[in-house]
This record gives C-alpha cells, sequence and structure tokens, in this order.
C-alpha cells in the first residue's frame, strides 16, 4: 500500500483551512442531536423505568436526574466539537447554536406544517429562538473556560444551571401556568448568558471602561501640551 503523500498533504491542508474546520464545527454540533435521541432518551427512559426511580419518592430529586443527564449529554457533545474549531470560544458558540436549530428544527417541524407562516409570530417560535441562543452562549462560556484554562470554574457553573432548567421543564409539564412561568424563567436566563458571553468574547464591553480609556488619552495629551510649553519657555528663556 502506497501512500499519495501530495494528495494526503492536500487534504491535511484544506482541512485546515478555518471555513472548513468551522464548517465541520457547525456540522457535528447539530449531530449531536442524534446523541440525544440514541443515547440521552433511552437512559433517560431506562432510569424513568427502574425500580431505582420507583423507590425514589420525589419528584424534585427524579426532575434533577433527568435534568442532570440532559444537561452533560447536551453540554459536553457539543464543547467537545468545538475543540476542532480554530478559536473555541467561537466554535463553542457555533456547536450549540447547530444543535439548538437542528433541535428546533425537528421538534418544530409539526408546528410549521400545522400552522405555517403563524408559527413565526407564535410564542412557541420565541422558545424555539431562545433556545438555540441558550445553547449557543452556554456552550461558548465552557469552551472560554478552557481557553483560560479555568474549566472547571465555567464548566460546573454552566451544567448547574442547565440542570436546574431542564429539571423545571419537567414541572412545566403539569399545568400551562408552570410552563408559561418556566418559559420566562429560561428566557431571561438566556439573555444573561448571552449577554455574559459577548462580554467574554470581546464583542461588547462596558462603557465604564471606554470612559476611563478616553480620560487617560486626555491626560496624556494635556501632559505632552504641559511638556512642550515647558520646553518653548526654557529656549525662550536662553534666548
Amino acid at each position: 500500500m502506497v501512500v499519495n503523500e501530495k494528495a494526503l498533504s492536500k487534504f491535511i491542508n484544506f482541512f485546515n483551512l478555518k471555513i472548513v474546520r468551522y464548517i465541520l464545527v457547525v456540522l457535528l454540533g447539530a449531530a449531536c442531536l442524534l446523541l440525544i435521541f440514541y443515547v440521552q432518551y433511552p437512559i433517560q427512559s431506562f432510569l424513568l423505568n427502574s425500580q431505582f426511580f420507583y423507590k425514589i419518592n420525589s419528584l424534585i430529586i427524579q426532575a434533577l436526574i433527568y435534568g442532570v443527564i440532559a444537561s452533560l449529554m447536551q453540554r459536553t457533545s457539543t464543547f467537545a466539537v468545538s475543540l476542532l474549531a480554530p478559536n473555541i470560544c467561537i466554535g463553542g458558540f457555533l456547536s450549540g447554536a447547530a444543535l439548538g436549530i437542528a433541535e428546533a428544527v425537528s421538534y418544530s417541524s409539526a408546528y410549521v406544517m400545522s400552522y405555517g407562516f403563524k408559527f413565526f409570530i407564535s410564542f412557541e417560535f420565541l422558545v424555539r429562538i431562545s433556545k438555540v441562543l441558550f445553547h449557543a452562549s452556554s456552550t461558548g462560556i465552557i469552551s472560554f473556560g478552557l481557553k483560560e484554562k479555568k474549566f472547571g470554574y465555567y464548566y460546573i457553573p454552566i451544567i448547574l444551571i442547565d440542570t436546574i432548567l431542564n429539571s423545571l421543564s419537567v414541572f412545566a409539564n403539569i399545568s400551562a401556568k408552570n410552563q408559561k412561568n418556566v418559559t420566562l424563567i429560561s428566557i431571561i436566563v438566556t439573555v444573561l448568558l448571552f449577554i455574559y458571553f459577548l462580554f467574554l468574547a470581546n464583542i461588547v464591553r462596558f462603557n465604564t471602561e471606554k470612559k476611563g480609556e478616553t480620560k487617560k488619552i486626555s491626560s496624556n495629551r494635556e501632559n505632552e501640551r504641559i511638556k512642550k510649553l515647558v520646553e518653548k519657555r526654557k529656549m525662550e528663556g536662553k534666548k
């Protein structure tokens, strides 16, 4: 067996292209939906139907177990995909967004078929957009943690937040009122995480920092002006 080194080199160079790696991250991020269907759901179903769950006489504990399985599976898989990206912070956001979009298409296709364009101006569509942003922001934050060599400081809080929201979704199915409250909480948390991700990724900055930089520049300019004025007077004194 002879390896065509030229062809292999072209393939490696092609894979090393940034755009190709980002496309791969998006595709694999969307493919993480298969892990939800064929790994996460079977595990949750197995536990729900086991004697272990019957012995737990607490809906809260059952919901937390259900939620932690979902959060570990989804966040870890999308984070692992982000490692292929040239910038893992951006890769985390893209892989999470891809999973959220794939999930939205899978779960909302029936709504679109039934309601058509009305779906895109419905509350359900807002919920789906929120879930896409949550997947993207939470995975992006975890990836940022690895980039800063503080993986645990970011991974554990995100897993806890995700677990709580997934657990609350169990109670949301009990009544319509609960569903609205849980959805509102999820949207608020998602907005906060999205803003936090933008801050970590240096996409946005607080105005106070900008004002501080402007003040520093003005101060430097004033010092330069005074220095030149002093030198000018010295020259005039010598004359």
